[in-house]
């Protein structure tokens, strides 16, 4: 006697999961350059001058404005870093 025993699976086979796309809307957004301030200059004395409010104004975005985009940015490479090694590993 001869029997023929078949199997079938009906087991789903998963493709391994594309984080991708995932990762690409995991990207941040590029921090906005600080605008430079808008300064209300005088001439006299073939010199130019501003008001102590426009000296506030330019001392402000060179000593808190620049490094707080400077400090953006490197956050923001080194997300762009995590996000690259993941997609490409």
């Amino acid at each position: 006697m001869i029997g023929l025993i078949s199997c079938t699976t009906t087991d789903n086979i998963e493709e391994p999961f594309d984080s991708t796309p995932l990762l690409i809307n995991m990207i941040p957004e590029l921090p906005e350059i600080p605008k430079f301030p808008k300064l209300n200059w005088s001439y006299e004395t073939d010199k130019y001058y501003i008001n102590e409010e426009d000296v506030d104004k330019l001392l402000n975005y060179g000593e808190y404005e620049l490094p707080l985009y400077k400090y953006e940015m490197r956050i923001y490479s080194e997300q762009l870093k995590v996000i690259k090694n993941n997609i490409l590993n």
